[in-house]
């Protein structure tokens, strides 16, 4: 219907799609040419239900050839037509879609609007021709002359192929929004229905809407109505699911929010304990809590406000706490019972190693390897991560709880037992909850359930409070933070804090390896993203910097990032959330964090920890082997006993011997050609019981090889495939143009071979065969296989007649022609004219004898040129005798020695320079050449050099022409015999000529 609407508004562009008042007028060109006028005419017929078939096929094969010339108007009318018929002539609109972006300028704004809805009706989806123009009729200039049947018509078009542009969609938003433009009904419902097909609900878009409907019903039709109505509908329910899809998304963000940022409070809380443990500091454990959460909460605004991934969470620094807690009790022992310069020098220290470490971190951004580090870490090694993590992280949670170390410390009482298995029992609930329920409210619920019941266990047991804190249940109460518990910059004792700067630096290193090993598995975390090195570096640098203002190194850490996205998390909200509530729970956290049981706390850790062991152990069953798990094995034995960073070198070497192994055993070699089994060959022509001699002979063996690198263990496993083939060989011919480094094992492995074989490389970069050079090694090398083929099949061929007749060698030897040009040659052959006429019959066939006075008789001597590459052809060539080698390229290389090459002399380019040279097919007798000299000049696009004394029949142009006056029915012969030929070269006659008379033949060619 869009089509004849357009008509019908735009009666100036019925004229325009015609072609009338164009340039070329349709008298003037021949009546079967004007197709366009024919698919019109076509189109009438198939809406008058007389289509047909044959004709329709008929017009898209003649369109095809007519198309490229059409112009606008012709093209459109032509799309007009099929749209109007339901036909869809698939390729004549690909060739179309492709010819149109080239013809932009010859189009209008209504002509480029019929020609996307006859593609969108015909179901033609072209994504390209969409985006090219609807871009183009986006522009400035364009954008003005798009009136609302402009504007429906696109967007049907769109929504046709389900194509959304946002571009297309806020402009015809902002066209409906504005009273000025007037819609029609048929348009606005259109408009509508495109809308929501397109998923572009706007709430006061539909309200618009409505009141202009509601303005024009009583004149509409009612069909017209029901689909305005339907396209009301569909945006009011689109709008009424977003609101519902929204509330539930800020309500799942906000619980994140909330136990990220519950998380993050616990953590700088038991920070700030660790860091007070001197009694000089007790007193300002406020302070240090407040120095810990303004420092996470910037660090946090900073990655809302750049990072990539929106649920990224970022705090504190845990690796730094036992380092950082040793400087505080080195500083406290320096300074005495100054508590004022303590607590100022310990701030400002953290505050150094903060500064140090985003500098260093910033800097390190601008290396352009750092992407490379993350392939690295093979999956081992990252599962082994998550499990050491969730290690870690278990044991972080039992001690929080019971207060005393796991290992090495005081022994334990039975409440704190108590607390450690409830502590476990509740992470374990926590973890199966939301990993079965796969609800945002599992986590939140839980955690108050356990608050609840602690409380009413309480109660029910008729404990109080203080008797729950005296046993280890809760935590003690903090002093609340005020302004008279800040630290003064003028008692910072400098000479201490450069004492520790061999502190500070150790920790900076051992920073910059954490925030590696957080990074690759964050990434593993969200695997449909990636995440650029050089932007976490700058990120973690800048956060670092925000938080040495007030004291600490913060940057991302996988725990709450992890319980974020367990707890519903999608935004950059929920971090901002998270941030608020660090800031406020300086002043309002001491009373609350008192009537928080540590279970809970320890719980929500251990529920992140059992996640990490599942990621490192279960989840990925399915890509790690049995192998693997050793590896995963050995690296947690090795951290339990040393540290993590340790633990990763050692898992990173036995997954480099892990490789090495398997890639040496997983067979380098594909034989081609075994000792006694020849099945390829050099391109040099060889006589028939010489091919057979080189074909059961044992002396060559071509194996060709996949590795990429060969190294120590690859080596070894070559040397013991190739090993029981090489009792009988002499040639080791390898191909290894897929290598692109060898390594000196490999190098000395090439020693080990047989003294009896010559090993034969072939196709080595430059680079490697210099370096096979500079070893010195037993291997000739040559940049074909071609060419060492033949290097081989000559020195066997050498001493073919040892195993025959042991007693005259030396007359073998001298009695085959040598190879090298510079010797003297046999002499020329010559043939008389039974022989001409024979040769002539066996290429030309019977019926030519007449033009045998017309051929001229061309010998060569071995290695001779026949013609150069790049010079005009003389005529046709038939080879009467010998054996002749085609040649490519600019030169051709004649072997004399173990790896020596020499040029030909006798070849010269004269014309331009192939970058490699290469030999081609074999050339023998009876065989034809260069056809289509006889027809019209040429170049010759090969050279033609003789392997051995030879004998060809020149046929040249002018010689042909006086063939046809004196010799008419032989030159038809031979013109018949040259198309057959030409024919069967390029696949298009039958290899077997049917049996068809002589008179037959002519009067069919």
């Amino acid at each position: 219907a869009f089509p004849g609407h357009l008509w019908g508004l735009a009666p100036p562009f019925r004229s325009f799609v015609y072609g009338l008042g164009h340039a070329r007028q349709a008298a003037d060109r021949a009546p079967d040419l004007d197709l366009p006028a024919r698919a019109r005419e076509l189109a009438v017929k198939e809406a008058g239900e007389a289509g047909d078939e044959e004709a329709w096929l008929d017009f898209e094969e003649r369109a095809l050839q007519r198309c490229g010339a059409w112009r606008g108007p012709e093209v459109v009318q032509v799309l007009h037509a099929c749209a109007v018929a339901q036909r869809r002539p698939k390729r004549l609109l690909a060739k179309l879609s492709k010819d149109i972006p080239d013809k932009m300028p010859q189009f209008d704004v209504s002509a480029l609007c019929v020609c996307l809805h006859t593609f969108a009706q015909l179901r033609s989806r072209d994504a390209s021709l969409f985006s090219v123009v609807t871009r183009r009729l986006l522009q400035p200039d364009h954008r003005e002359e798009l009136g609302p049947s402009h504007l429906s018509s696109l967007l049907y078009s769109h929504a046709r192929i389900l194509a959304f542009d946002k571009g297309l969609v806020r402009l015809a938003q902002k066209s409906l929004s504005d009273d000025r433009r007037a819609f029609e009904l048929e348009d606005l419902a259109t408009v509508l229905q495109a809308f929501a097909t397109l998923r572009a609900e706007d709430v006061r878009l539909s309200g618009n809407s409505a009141r202009r409907v509601a303005k024009a019903a009583a004149a509409a039709p009612l069909p017209l109505l029901a689909d305005l109505l339907e396209g009301l509908i569909s945006d009011c329910l689109a709008v009424e699911r977003l609101r519902d899809a929204s509330a539930i998304l800020s309500l799942s963000s906000l619980v994140a929010g909330a136990l990220t940022g519950f998380l993050v409070i616990f953590r700088d809380v038991s920070f700030a304990l660790v860091y007070c443990a001197p009694k000089v500091l007790r007193p300002h454990q406020a302070a240090v809590t407040a120095s810990l959460l303004l420092s996470s909460a910037v660090a946090q605004c900073v990655y809302s406000w750049r990072h990539s991934f929106p649920t990224v969470v970022a705090c504190a620094s845990s690796l730094a706490v036992p380092f950082q807690s040793a400087v505080s009790a080195s500083i406290a022992s320096s300074l005495g019972r100054r508590s004022e310069s303590v607590l100022a020098t310990v701030l400002a220290t953290f505050s150094l190693t903060a500064l140090v470490y985003g500098l260093l971190v910033f800097l390190l951004s601008f290396v352009p390897i750092l992407d490379h580090l993350k392939s690295a870490f093979p999956q081992p090694v990252m599962c082994a991560f998550f499990l050491v993590a969730g290690i870690g992280m278990l044991q972080g949670a039992l001690e929080l709880v019971s207060g005393q170390p796991l290992f090495g410390g005081r022994d334990f009482q039975a409440a704190a037992y108590a607390q450690m298995t409830l502590t476990v029992l509740v992470g374990a609930a926590n973890r199966a909850g939301s990993k079965w329920l796969r609800h945002f409210a599992v986590l939140p619920a839980s955690l108050c359930l356990q608050i609840v019941g602690f409380f009413l266990g309480l109660g029910l047991l008729g404990e109080d409070l203080g008797t729950a804190r005296e046993a280890g249940w809760l935590w003690e109460p903090m002093a609340p933070m005020g302004l008279a518990g800040l630290p003064d910059p003028f008692e910072v004792e400098w000479s201490v804090v450069r004492s520790q700067l061999g502190s500070v630096l150790s920790l900076v290193v051992m920073l910059v390896v954490d925030l590696m090993t957080t990074l690759l598995p964050l990434e593993l975390m969200t695997p449909t993203k990636s995440i650029k090195m050089d932007d976490e570096f700058r990120i973690a640098g800048c956060s670092s910097l925000a938080g040495a203002v007030f004291g600490s190194v913060s940057y991302v850490s996988l725990s709450p990032t992890r319980l974020n996205v367990d707890a519903g998390g999608t935004g950059r909200e929920t971090g901002l959330i998270s941030a608020a509530l660090c800031v406020v729970w300086i002043w309002l956290g001491p009373a609350l964090t008192a009537a928080v049981p540590k279970f809970v706390v320890g719980g929500m850790l251990c529920h992140l920890a059992f996640g990490y062991i599942l990621d490192g152990l279960w989840e990925p069953r399915a890509l790690l082997s049995l192998g693997d798990y050793a590896i995963i094995l050995a690296m947690v034995l090795y951290y339990l006993a040393t540290d993590l960073v340790p633990a990763i070198l050692v898992g990173l070497a036995l997954c480099s011997f892990n490789f090495m192994l398997r890639y040496s055993q997983s067979g380098p070699l594909e034989f081609v050609t075994t000792a006694g089994e020849a099945a390829m060959f050099s391109n040099r022509y060889r006589p028939a019981d010489d091919r057979l001699y080189l074909k059961t002979s044992p002396g060559i063996v071509v194996a060709r090889t996949f590795c990429s690198q060969l190294f120590f263990g690859s080596i070894a496993a070559i040397l013991g495939e190739v090993g029981p083939w090489l009792k009988e060989g002499r040639f080791l011919l390898l191909d290894l143009s897929s290598l692109r480094s060898i390594d000196s094992s490999a190098l000395a492995g090439f020693r080990k071979l047989p003294p009896h074989v010559q090993t034969v490389a072939v196709g080595l970069p430059l680079q490697l065969e210099t370096q096979l050079r500079s070893a010195g090694l037993p291997v000739c090398i040559f940049q074909s296989i071609d060419e060492a083929l033949e290097w081989c099949e000559d020195h066997v061929l050498k001493f073919r007649y040892l195993d025959v007749n042991p007693t005259d060698l030396n007359s073998q030897l001298l009695g085959r022609p040598s190879n090298n040009p510079s010797l003297p040659a046999p002499d020329k052959l010559r043939l008389d004219a039974s022989a001409v006429s024979a040769a002539v019959t066996r290429a030309l066939g019977p019926g030519l004898q007449d033009l045998e006075d017309l051929l001229e008789q061309l010998p060569v001597k071995a290695r001779e040129v026949v013609f150069h590459e790049g010079l005009a052809a003389e005529g046709l060539y038939v080879v009467a005798g010998g054996a002749l080698q085609i040649q490519h390229g600019s030169q051709r290389g004649i072997v004399l020695g173990p790896g020596e090459v020499a040029v030909d002399v006798n070849i010269k380019r004269i014309f331009g320079q192939l970058p490699v040279a290469r030999r081609g097919k074999p050339v023998s007798a009876g065989d034809l050449l260069c056809e289509a000299a006889l027809y019209g000049p040429m170049l010759h696009t090969w050279s033609l050099i003789a392997d051995t004394p030879s004998l060809l029949l020149l046929l040249r142009r002018d010689r042909l022409l006086l063939a046809e006056q004196r010799y008419p029915q032989a030159a038809i012969a031979l013109h018949r015999r040259l198309a057959v030929s030409h024919m069967q070269k390029t696949g298009t006659w039958p290899a077997v000529e049917p049996d068809v008379p002589s008179s037959r033949r002519t009067a069919s060619l």
